[in-house]
């Protein structure tokens, strides 16, 4: 049976008994502040490491020896995550990536930027229009640890 609970994960994992879970896979907040949204503002540096302290703590007491965490990360802070990881005693601890071919493009639209210069000296932006600055996103991280 499926059983899903909406709330904070740390709340729910204390729930579970210690040793009962196979395997972990989770996309917890990764800390960019997306689109400036509250769940995803877990604070810089080693206050990202904390966050991650008190849900990655639940989850290694109720997984089984040998039990597996994959959870999803940003690629500007995995970092945290997995020093946290190493920290609450994971082993083997590793990246895997999920590579794919759409993204939310992030960067600087050429054609509106032409269009905004006061001093434009090009003529026709619209063929510029789709051009950017930067790629679209093509992977993430996965870190992945298991319990000793």
């Amino acid at each position: 049976m499926i059983e899903i609970k909406i709330g904070d994960c740390v709340d729910h994992l204390k729930d579970l008994e210690a040793n009962s879970v196979d395997a972990i896979i989770c996309d917890p907040p990764y800390g960019l502040k997306f689109m400036s949204k509250r769940w995803d503002n877990i604070g810089e540096g080693a206050d990202q490491r904390e966050w991650h302290r008190a849900w990655l703590t639940e989850a290694y007491r109720v997984l089984k020896p040998n039990g597996v965490l994959k959870a999803f990360s940003g690629t500007r802070t995995y970092h945290h995550l997995i020093a946290m990881m190493g920290e609450l005693n994971f082993n083997k601890i590793s990246v895997e990536v999920w590579v794919f071919g759409s993204g939310f493009p992030k960067s600087l639209n050429v054609s509106k930027q032409f269009a905004k210069s006061q001093s434009n000296s090009i003529s026709d932006q619209s063929k510029w229009e789709g051009w950017g600055t930067t790629l679209k996103p093509a992977w993430e991280v996965i870190c992945v640890g298991i319990k000793k």
